[in-house]
């Protein structure tokens, strides 16, 4: 599996690594590293900043891809990067320790992902990130579990989709709002 991106900093209740333009993983990705010790983020922003201190992008009015054979340099100046928060390691706990500096990240494959979702303690994991920290929470929680969903068989999806709901109603129950967004739109989901 190709390497997505690569850890450049690392702080308590997140990480932030830099990858390629057409390699960046979705909103809402479950990304690892590998080695010694594996470690599971969910990727709840991604953004572009430039490489040289001071120097702000300008708008050239061109298409993208005139733009990108006219002027290749602006490309290379930019840099490609996403931040993710930590959702556990091994048992999802979270990690008492977090990577180092420039651990390389991958992303979760299918059936590593099938089988995280079947422990109960992912689910909550997702729902202890600090939604004051990370504004984005709720988004990356809610295109991760329709990935999921869309690995699995048809004959599976429903029932899966019900445990997962059923979860959610446990850990949201007193908050009303963020509830009923998540059961509107994985119900949709459903459909």
């Amino acid at each position: 599996m190709e390497k997505i991106g690569e850890i450049i900093a690392v702080e308590s209740s997140f990480i932030i690594a830099e990858g390629k333009m057409d390699t960046l993983p979705p909103l809402g990705s479950l990304v690892e590293t590998r080695g010694n010790a594996t470690y599971h983020f969910l990727v709840t922003r991604l953004f572009t900043e430039s490489r040289n201190p001071g120097r702000l992008p300008m708008a050239y009015g061109r298409p993208l891809d005139l733009l990108k054979q006219e002027q290749p340099q602006l490309f290379e100046l930019m840099r490609w990067s996403f931040r993710a928060v930590p959702v556990g390691q091994k048992q999802f706990l979270l990690p008492e320790n977090l990577p180092e500096i420039h651990s390389l990240l991958y992303l979760t494959p299918y059936e590593e992902l099938i089988r995280i979702f079947k422990n109960t303690s992912f689910i909550d994991a997702l729902f202890c990130i600090d939604k004051e920290k990370v504004p984005e929470r709720d988004d990356a929680i809610i295109y991760l579990i329709q990935k999921y969903i869309s690995l699995l068989d048809e004959s599976k999806r429903e029932d899966e989709l019900l445990r997962i709901a059923n979860r959610i109603a446990f850990l949201l129950r007193d908050d009303y709002i963020t509830l009923k967004r998540f059961i509107d739109i994985l119900g949709e989901y459903a459909k």
